[in-house]
């Protein structure tokens, strides 16, 4: 595993060989680790025995990252861990608290204007609009958004309080669970065309609204289980309040240079190999622009 980097790719290589939705590696002589890439399968895991794979396996990296397990991300499952969560669910996440912070994310997205505007402005073009980094300007905007929170985050790692069956397969006690995001995303059984972007899937039937929650598994599993994230509100409001911000205050246009973008995915992990490019080129007039 460690001779074949990345270990991700080197994991569904060897799901593809066995042609299996979820496989055991076994590491050292008690250690298994049970990755999943079925949707079917994942939502046995952390929905119809979420109480059996809720913990979190007890290793030393963990214990001293989390100092002693007190972080909610780190922590097994018990009172330490219940005791946490509450905290953050009444106290850091709650909806009052989301409306609260409101003033906060207003002041961060003015920042977002002001920082695509300024470097429209320093590359002198402001009629013809300046070329834009949207992987910089995106993680940008959602470290500073969060930069003062704290709260727990999905790891999609658990660990069996006991043994379980899971489709037929049997889990032993203190197994290490890997929910994977690429099996899910690209499962045949699940999606067609894979590789080709098509974004009606995405959209529920009735009416086509967008949906931001997965309860079946098919892309995403952060959200699901006694383990999801309970940022899922917050992280929702800044995806899209960094996508209308960015619609609202600009229009965008693709590269002169078209072969600039390029769908192509890095190797050692899911982003794309070069960051995505625009020409931005404002909208409105300039004295609304925030100058920050």
């Amino acid at each position: 595993m460690l001779q074949n980097p990345p270990t991700f790719r080197w994991i569904h290589k060897l799901m593809e060989q066995h042609n299996s939705p979820i496989i055991c590696i076994r590491l050292g002589r008690a250690t298994h680790v049970i990755v999943v890439s079925s949707s079917i399968i994942a939502c046995e895991f952390l929905k119809t025995q979420d109480e059996i794979f809720a913990s979190r396996p007890e290793s030393l990296s963990g214990y001293l990252i989390s100092d002693g397990f007190r972080a909610t991300i780190m922590a097994p499952l018990g009172n330490q861990w219940r005791m946490m969560r509450r905290i953050l669910n009444q106290s850091i996440l709650s909806l009052p608290i989301h409306k609260w912070l409101q003033p906060k994310r207003d002041e961060e997205a003015d920042h977002l204007l002001s920082y695509i505007n300024n470097q429209i402005e320093k590359q002198n073009s402001v009629t013809e609009g300046g070329l834009i980094n949207i992987r910089i300007v995106s993680q940008q905007f959602c470290g500073n958004v969060i930069r003062n929170m704290i709260f727990g985050t999905r790891f999609f790692r658990e660990g069996t309080v006991k043994k379980a069956v899971v489709a037929g397969y049997f889990i032993p006690k203190g197994s290490h669970v890997l929910i994977s995001r690429l099996g899910l995303g690209r499962n045949p059984d699940v999606w067609k065309d894979l590789m080709w972007f098509d974004p009606d899937p995405h959209l529920c039937e009735e009416g086509k609204q967008v949906v931001l929650t997965d309860n079946e598994l098919r892309m995403l599993s952060f959200s699901t289980g006694k383990r999801g994230c309970p940022g899922v509100i917050l992280g929702s409001t800044i995806t899209t309040m960094l996508l209308a911000r960015m619609i609202q205050g600009f229009t965008w246009e693709m590269p002169y240079d078209k072969s600039a973008n390029k769908l192509v995915e890095n190797y050692d992990d899911l982003h794309m190999a070069k960051p995505f490019v625009a020409i931005a080129k404002t909208r409105l007039p300039q004295y609304l622009y925030p100058k920050i």
